[in-house]
């Protein structure tokens, strides 16, 4: 990944968390209105936005499952299901015959990751954060 795609994904990657943030205080502020006003207060339910880190078209075409994936969690910097990092590397111009198999197969033998809580693959250099 040349060093100008890396700063794009670093800087989407960045508004992402900011955005969450914002959700999070968002739905927190909800929270505790309802427990002040109880009933009174009727906003309708909301559901947790579920935000993909995004992906450049072909980033990842031409690299092996284990280098895309790698490369997938540094720009992701969070933990991410299989799905998750298949769908991305998809995304991103990778190729398999069963992107999901071929991901988690990859991950499974990697040393440089390993699964954390929720089923989520960590890169193990995250350990020492």
């Amino acid at each position: 990944m040349d060093e100008g795609m890396y700063k794009v994904l670093k800087d989407l990657h960045l508004k992402e968390r900011e955005f969450r943030a914002k959700a999070d205080k968002i739905q927190a502020t909800i929270k505790s209105l309802r427990e002040v006003f109880g009933e009174q207060l009727s906003l309708p339910e909301t559901e947790a936005v579920s935000v993909a880190p995004a992906v450049v078209t072909n980033v990842y075409r031409g690299k092996t499952l284990a280098e895309a994936s790698v490369l997938y969690l540094k720009s992701a910097g969070t933990p991410q299901k299989t799905r998750e990092i298949a769908n991305a590397l998809e995304a991103g111009g990778a190729q398999s015959s069963d992107m999901y198999r071929g991901v988690y197969n990859a991950l499974d033998s990697s040393e440089l990751v390993h699964q954390v809580e929720g089923k989520r693959w960590a890169l193990r250099e995250w350990e020492s954060r």
